[in-house]
Parts: C-alpha cells; sequence; structure tokens
C-alpha cells in the first residue's frame, strides 16, 4: 500500500485527544538499516504491515536521553523520571493505512521507566545497564543487559535542517503513531512534538548486537543516520485500532 505524502504530514498535527504524558528526548541518535520486507512482516502482528520508501524497509537502533517524564498531574521527580533508553523500531501501516512505528524492544536503566513501560504502553521494555557522558559535543552511550551489549561514540556536525515530506529523512523520523498489543488486541498511541530539526553526524563508533538479539542480521555500518539535539514530546490515550 502506497501512502501518500499528505496522509504522513497530516499525522504531524496535534491530536484531539486526552494527554496522558509528557517527555523530553535529547542527544538522540537514528542508525538505519535496509532489512527485507518480507522477513520484518513476518515479525508483525496482524493488522499492521511493512512501510517502505521507494521499496526499501527499515530498521532502526535508537539511543538517547529521556527526561522530565510527567504524567499529568504529577510533578517531574528528578532521579525517578529521568533515563537512558535505547529503542530497536521499524517502521508500519495499519489497514487504515496510518504509519507508525512498531517495536521490537526497549531498553531502559530504571526498573521504574520500565515498568511504567510495560504497564502503560503495554511495550516490551528490558531493563539494561545504561551509561552515558558527554564530553564536548560527543555523546559516549554503552549498556548491557543479559547477554546483549550495545555500545556508541557520535558526534553531530555543526549542520541543522528539517526534513522534507517527501525524502527519507521524513519517513525514518517523523513518526507520530506507535502500535503495540494489549491483550492480544492492537492499539495505536499517538504522540505529538515540533518537527525534528536534523543534523549529520561527523563521526561514529558502535556495536548495536541489540539487533541481532532481535533476529536480524546485519552490519555494523548503518546504511542510514542522523542526530537531533532533542524536542518536547506529549502522548496521548491509547486507541483499539
Amino acid at each position: 500500500m502506497e501512502i501518500s505524502f499528505e496522509k504522513r504530514l497530516q499525522m504531524c498535527g496535534r491530536p484531539d485527544l486526552p494527554l496522558i504524558m509528557h517527555q523530553n528526548w535529547s542527544h538522540l541518535l537514528f542508525l538505519h538499516w535496509k532489512v527485507d520486507k518480507e522477513f520484518i512482516q513476518k515479525k508483525l502482528p496482524e493488522g499492521l504491515w511493512v512501510d517502505t520508501f521507494r521499496g526499501e524497509a527499515y530498521v532502526s537502533v535508537l539511543p538517547f536521553y529521556l527526561t522530565q517524564l510527567k504524567i499529568p498531574p504529577l510533578p517531574h521527580v528528578p532521579l525517578l523520571t529521568d533515563f537512558l533508553e535505547v529503542n530497536v523500531r521499524t517502521y508500519v501501516i495499519d489497514k487504515e493505512g496510518n504509519p507508525g512505528v512498531w517495536f521490537f524492544s526497549l531498553d531502559i536503566n530504571s526498573w521504574w521507566g520500565m515498568a511504567v513501560g510495560n504497564v502503560i504502553f503495554s511495550l516490551p521494555y528490558h531493563k539494561a545497564c545504561i551509561q552515558s557522558k558527554v564530553i564536548d559535543s560527543t555523546v559516549y552511550f554503552s549498556g548491557h543487559r543479559s547477554d546483549v551489549s550495545f555500545e556508541f561514540e557520535y558526534t553531530p556536525e555543526n549542520d541543522s535542517y528539517n526534513s522534507k515530506a517527501d525524502s527519507l529523512d521524513f519517513f525514518l523520523t517523523e513518526r507520530y503513531l506507535l502500535y503495540t498489543l494489549h491483550h492480544g488486541k492492537l492499539y495505536a498511541g499517538r504522540v505529538h512534538h515540533s518537527a525534528y530539526s536534523l543534523s549529520s553526524v561527523k563521526s561514529l563508533k558502535l556495536n548495536a548486537n541489540l539487533l541481532s538479539s532481535n533476529g536480524f542480521i546485519f552490519s555494523n555500518k548503518p546504511d542510514y543516520l542522523m542526530y537531533t539535539a532533542g524536542l518536547h514530546v506529549e502522548f496521548f490515550k491509547f486507541q483499539k485500532v
């Protein structure tokens, strides 16, 4: 199913739905690998189909800082609501052609954060040991759980740009719908944020065997990558698909 650019742009608007959560994301790295779309399709639940850009399907890994999580009307509580996270996701559409993301795994360095993600969103969160630091403009990000480890070292360029609706950048980053299974039923949750201000990456070192732990064969060199310094994100009430 081909999705029009107009349909993708419609998802950028703020929905008229109950607000359930705020988050800030920062030092966010997007790493993308091309993967056979039939292979991805076999991993998706009934009711979702692989979304492609010019016939190509992608799986992505995203390490980032998640801070100032707030569930209205509760306040932000430092330490309890600031986390490090790394996600493995792909790009999907539902039967109505709504573009969104499907998560294969989400690693977070907090038992409480994992519980919130599992209970509120029914997403496959895992508790992991994760450390990160920023020196000058370089981000050092590493972690592990069980027999899975990951390491990222990335330095953004000084450029900054917004993606165009017909670009691969837009396809891979401007996603405002996430899907999840809850008691065997498919649900969708809208998010809203400003358009990403993206930067290219001038240096990168990585070990991302989170992909192989999810059944994907990959090279350590991604097919595409970009960075964003950060933004504020709103989450809205999930609805049954």
